[in-house]
Parts: C-alpha cells; sequence; structure tokens
C-alpha cells in the first residue's frame, strides 16, 4: 500500500517530531519559518510547536513561483495551481500543484501566515549556508532561511528564529553553478 508523501496522519506526525526538536532545543522560540510543499513538514511542524510554545509564530515559505500553499490561506479553501507553473521554480522539491486537504486544515488552525521567495533568494541562501555554514542546501531547502534573510519585514517579530533546512538534494552541477556565482 503507497505512503502518501504528505496528506496523511502518520506522515503528519512523524514529520512534527522536528517541531518537538526545536521545541525541546529551544523552549524560548518565538518564529519557526519552514519550506511549504505539500504541507506535511509544516504540519506536523505548527502542531508540535503550538503545542509546546503556544505563543511561538509558525510561518510557511514557499517560492513566489509554486505559491498555491499562500493563495490557499489567504482564500481560506485550497487552489491548485497548474503543473507548468510550479516547474518553473528552481526549487524542485517545493512543485506541488496543491496543499494537501489535511495538512490545510492544519496550517489554516495553526499557521500564522505563508511569505514568498523569489529564485535568486533561494540561490543566495544556498550560497551563504554553504560558505558560512558549511551546510548543503537545495534551492527549497534553504527557502526558510531566504525568507529570514530578504523578507524579515514581513514576519512576525520575534527574540529567538529557527528556520527549517529541509534538504541537502541539490543537483551538483546547480551547486557548483550557485556557488560560482559569487
Amino acid at each position: 500500500m503507497p505512503i502518501p508523501p504528505f496528506d496523511d496522519r502518520a506522515v503528519i506526525a512523524g514529520q512534527g517530531t522536528v517541531g518537538l526538536e526545536i521545541a525541546a532545543d529551544c523552549p524560548q522560540v518565538g518564529l519557526v519559518l519552514v519550506p511549504v510543499s505539500g504541507g506535511g513538514l509544516i504540519s506536523g511542524i505548527a502542531a508540535a510547536v503550538r503545542a509546546c510554545c503556544p505563543d511561538a509564530a509558525v510561518v510557511g515559505v514557499e517560492p513566489a513561483l509554486a505559491a498555491d500553499a499562500r493563495e490557499s490561506l489567504h482564500r481560506g479553501e485550497r487552489v491548485s495551481w497548474p503543473a507548468a507553473e510550479v516547474q518553473a521554480t528552481v526549487a524542485d522539491a517545493l512543485r506541488v500543484e496543491q496543499v494537501g486537504a489535511l495538512p490545510f486544515a492544519h496550517i489554516r488552525a495553526l499557521v500564522a501566515d505563508i511569505v514568498t521567495v523569489a529564485e535568486d533568494e533561494m540561490l543566495a541562501a544556498v550560497r551563504l549556508l554553504a560558505h558560512q555554514a558549511r551546510l548543503v542546501a537545495e534551492p527549497g531547502g534553504a527557502a526558510a532561511a531566504a525568507a529570514w534573510l530578504y523578507h524579515r519585514e514581513e514576519l512576525p517579530p520575534a527574540a529567538v528564529t529557527v528556520a527549517v533546512l529541509s534538504g541537502g538534494n541539490i543537483d551538483p552541477a546547480l551547486l557548483a553553478a550557485t556557488l560560482a556565482a559569487d
């Protein structure tokens, strides 16, 4: 039996362990930034963080070229984007046409907002993470860091912020080109 990648209670609960780790390691967290694809990761993290740190805000981050979850949250209903549009983002891990039904219910209840980042901002975050933190991140995985770096004015104020770095599966040629763009 296939396991859905994000629209499943068990998957969301498993993703919630990230939120439990954030709350345990950083109980004073005020803001958690999470990349959004199908919604499983942000749903689990938001449920755990809000249960353990009820005053913390959880904000999703999507590429501007694949912002179906942001549009859905702002409209109050799930919106689907054409596959051809979402395929345009370099953040291949975030190329989902529509957020899942179960994750969307979590997002509506627990997520403060979803912001978008530009392609060049994600690539700049990949570069910065590699050069300064010695971490390899794919563009979608670096989206939360990009929001903190380039869209701080759109985020709720917080003394302590955590940006979830969610993946390092970047094509070696893209990584080399991104690092060489300095």
